[in-house]
């Protein structure tokens, strides 16, 4: 144990002692960040390097603007006291940038422009088929920049294939370059190669795929000089001094396992500040120290037990990074509730097109939701976010056996819906009799006829008067009263009065309600009415009651 107490100290006492005690500058640019402690050319070169490869890829993709998810930082070093672990072959993502550093006299690796288109499409562009994304990052991976100027298609180190080619031709070659941006806008809105084809260059996708084979076969790729962003990178990119301190946090981000670890744990015997505690993987010290880093919010959330606390971290990683799918995500396999779920993964997944799993977990919660037609649309999406062919087949596969199940489970939710509608009746028409038999017994109570002490009184059936049978043959309807016209048996015609329609008792067969005018065809029936004469209307009484036969 102190044998390797002591090489820990060693190895901190060395890191501190390797990492540059120079004065440092930077330079920014969009979201782009170049950090020296050398001369500041090689660092307006690189940095305009980078701003160039994003104005000409989203040129080519036809965008306004294309954006990295985070931000990008290099490291220019003096050359020749720079330790090997600082210069590193590609980007990647460290804490909370994509990091990447090399010493000032380093050409510029191909590998990272290759890589750094890589991530500006993987974080900002629509899923397009592998062999045209794969292509067109090899294709624009070896430009070169001169200022406002971009010479482009100087053929890879390795990976001279048809997909290159293709590239070459469509986005390089200033014969096809000019429409190429057609052609991708077609292809990232989810239509087929052909469609996007036939707009861009008036060619089926056959066609289109017969002139690039003839085009590899010619081997002749020249490179072309294309007008880049107008561009001084010594008068656009201002000069900001650097804290020493700062500087070495971000070569510490460089820097990975061990040797990692120790750079950041000796920051934090110095200065114990959030980046530092973040870069240590200590989070919980990160986010009490209020970090900006929505990475550490999250990471914090990962192993938050508390769900309050774990929903407050991720809240604040999401207003940290507001494009960043994965707090989202987490947040939505948290949630039990489907439709809540499906609310917050449909978020995720619209921020990370490209994130299959966000697409399937989405179309499930939807299905779980019973929201059939969205579920059918997430299973669509996650066949556009994928570019390998076998896995776009098996989600296919997945999508129709969905269909097949939808109408089943669409008409399982409709009996569900129609049960529990004809159980809401039952209940009612249940509570409906319990009432009345409630009513009864309370009517019933105290009355029973074996009681002598009770007075029995008859049962009311309604008004009773005179009867008359016959055909109901028309009804006028006068000012606020009705007139029936009835003919009886022996062909006889009677009129008879209704003064209010509501007191009358109309009871029987059929409608019961009387429309004014000819009846057709006449309505046998049977009244009963008082005999108060009304030589007026020439009517015999008035209706007490009426009765559809």
């Amino acid at each position: 144990m102190r044998t390797h107490a002591v090489k820990t100290h060693l190895l901190l006492l060395c890191l501190a002692a390797a990492a540059p005690a120079a004065d440092w500058n930077y330079f920014k640019s969009g979201p782009v960040e170049v950090w020296t402690d050398h001369d500041d050319e090689p660092a307006r070169r690189l940095l305009a390097h980078f701003d160039q490869t994003r104005w000409l890829l989203a040129k080519t993709l036809g965008k306004t603007e294309v954006n990295p998810l985070w931000p990008v930082r290099l490291m220019v070093l003096k050359p020749g006291k720079t330790p090997a672990q600082y210069r590193t072959r590609e980007l990647r993502l460290s804490r909370d940038a994509y990091t990447a550093g090399l010493e000032s006299k380093d050409e510029i690796p191909a590998a990272w422009t290759a890589a750094y288109l890589r991530l500006l499409m993987r974080d900002d562009v629509k899923p397009m088929p592998a062999p045209f994304e794969d292509g067109l990052v090899s294709a624009l991976s070896t430009l070169r920049v001169e200022m406002s100027r971009i010479t482009a298609g100087a053929p890879p180190a390795t990976g001279r294939n048809l997909d290159w080619a293709r590239m070459h031709l469509l986005a390089v070659n200033p014969d096809y370059a000019g429409r190429v941006r057609v052609f991708f806008g077609v292809l990232q809105q989810g239509a087929p190669i052909d469609s996007a084809a036939r707009n861009a260059f008036e060619k089926t996708e056959a066609e289109l795929q017969k002139l690039v084979e003839n085009y590899f076969a010619a081997g002749k790729f020249d490179t072309f000089p294309i007008s880049g962003k107008p561009l001084n990178p010594q008068r656009d990119y201002r000069s900001f001094p650097g804290h020493p301190q700062r500087a070495e946090l971000l070569l510490a981000d460089l820097l990975t396992g061990n040797a990692a670890q120790a750079a950041y744990r000796a920051l934090l015997s110095r200065r114990p500040t959030a980046d530092a505690f973040e870069g240590a993987g200590m989070y919980a010290e990160a986010v009490a120290k209020d970090s900006d880093s929505a990475r550490a919010w999250y990471r914090y959330a990962a192993d938050e037990k508390d769900m309050a606390r774990r929903q407050a971290a991720l809240r604040k990683a999401m207003e940290l990074n507001p494009r960043w799918a994965e707090p989202h995500q987490r947040w939505a396999d948290g949630e039990t509730d489907p439709v809540r779920r499906s609310i917050v993964a449909k978020k995720a997944a619209e921020l990370d097109p490209r994130a299959t799993a966000s697409w399937i977990a989405l179309a499930e919660a939807q299905q779980d939701a019973k929201d059939f037609a969205a579920a059918n649309q997430s299973w669509r999406m996650a066949e556009r976010s994928v570019s390998d062919p076998v896995q776009r087949e098996a989600i296919e596969k997945r999508r129709l056996q969905y269909e097949r199940q939808r109408l089943d489970l669409k008409a399982a939710e409709r009996r569900r819906k129609e049960e529990e509608k004809k159980r809401e009746l039952d209940e009612l028409k249940q509570k409906a009799l319990a009432d009345i038999r409630a009513a009864e017994a309370r009517a019933n109570a105290g009355n029973s006829p074996t009681d002598p002490s009770q007075k029995v009184l008859p049962w009311w059936n309604g008004p009773t008067g005179k009867p008359v049978t016959g055909k109901l043959e028309r009804v006028d309807c006068l000012s606020g009263i009705a007139r029936l016209v009835i003919r009886d048996a022996r062909n006889r015609l009677s009129q008879y009065k209704v003064l209010d329609p509501s007191q009358v008792a109309i009871t029987g067969a059929g409608e019961l309600t009387l429309a004014c005018g000819p009846q057709r065809p006449p309505r046998a029936i049977k009244l009963e009415y008082k005999a108060v004469a009304d030589e007026k209307l020439a009517t015999a009484g008035n209706v007490l009651t009426i009765e559809f036969r």
